[in-house]
């Protein structure tokens, strides 16, 4: 009988030390999802970089018993929109508010009727994301395709930089209120090319408007404000095709909330360290880092990977 008692104390513990491992595992899959949201090196390229090898496949079958993957990371986004809401929310108010004032009054040279347009133009594109749902689920399970995206995340950025301090010796460079609608749909259509894992979405867009010559911080705020009904579409889209395809008996509230705060949290940081960066011009360092990424990745499959 005490024999039995010891032996069922020791499955306890051992499940309990499985659950604080799962636990940990739920944490840094969020606070990824927070930094690498909006600092220009791909959010899902790295969710999908980490999910993928092999020693923390064992974590991952773990969390499929209470989630598909694909819909906790779909959770995960909840925590980085609360996050960039909540860092724009006095802006977005102001533009909502100026919108349709401006439309009622008829002033259609307001500065905030201006950027209601520029974001619905930068939006725009992303209609075209669905077409191509096969071809980036194809792209999240290749480690292949990932390091190729990673690298050109890479040249993206390090191009962008070059061109910029190029452009600013002779031109001064341009704010917000300066651009038109060709050039927010530019940026809109290289937003869409973020759903590839290893592009970054807040790259993509920044890069594309550094390349048009906007100021930093003007590009910042860009891929900010373009953020907000990007991430709210995403999340929308795909929590609909998840809950349509899916079934998992044994979901866990705590571990999701646990991924939505620490997401949260750390995408308040990383909003805050870019909006930082956006003044400073420092972007190529993270074109370093996604390069330096791409080719390891390549080179792990290329010489170490099991066929």
């Amino acid at each position: 009988m005490e024999t039995r008692e010891k032996k069922t104390l020791k499955e306890h513990n051992f499940f309990r030390n499985k659950d604080v491992e799962l636990i940990i595992f739920v944490i840094c899959l969020g606070l990824l999802q927070g930094i690498t949201e909006f600092l220009p090196i791909s959010s899902s390229g790295h969710l999908a970089l980490l999910e993928s090898l092999p020693i923390f496949q064992h974590h991952v079958q773990q969390l499929e018993r209470h989630f598909p993957l694909l819909a906790f990371n779909v959770i995960l986004h909840m925590g980085t929109i609360l996050a960039i809401v909540g860092y724009m929310v006095q802006e977005v108010k102001d533009i909502t508010h100026g919108f349709f004032k401006a439309l009622w009054q008829k002033n259609y040279r307001s500065r905030h009727f201006m950027t209601g347009l520029l974001i619905f133009a930068g939006t725009v594109p992303l209609v075209s994301v669905p077409f191509f749902k096969h071809q980036v689920e194809r792209a999240v399970k290749s480690l292949e395709a990932i390091g190729y995206f990673f690298l050109g995340n890479a040249l993206l950025l390090l191009l962008a930089d070059i061109f910029f301090r190029k452009m600013s010796r002779t031109k001064k460079p341009k704010n917000i209120y300066e651009m038109n609608m060709a050039q927010a749909l530019v940026i809109g259509c290289f937003q869409a090319l973020a759903v590839f894992p290893g592009i970054s979405r807040s790259g993509a867009t920044i890069t594309s408007a550094l390349f048009m010559h906007f100021e930093g911080s003007s590009a910042v705020r860009f891929s900010f404000l373009l953020s907000i009904p990007a991430l709210i579409g995403a999340f929308a889209f795909e929590i609909l095709d998840v809950l349509q395809h899916t079934t998992t008996p044994q979901l866990r509230v705590d571990l999701a909330l646990l991924g939505i705060v620490s997401a949260y949290a750390s995408g308040v940081l990383s909003i805050r360290f870019l909006a930082w960066l956006g003044q400073k011009m420092l972007f190529y360092p993270f074109g370093i880092y996604t390069a330096i990424l791409g080719l390891l990745v390549l080179f792990y499959l290329k010489f170490y990977a099991v066929v």
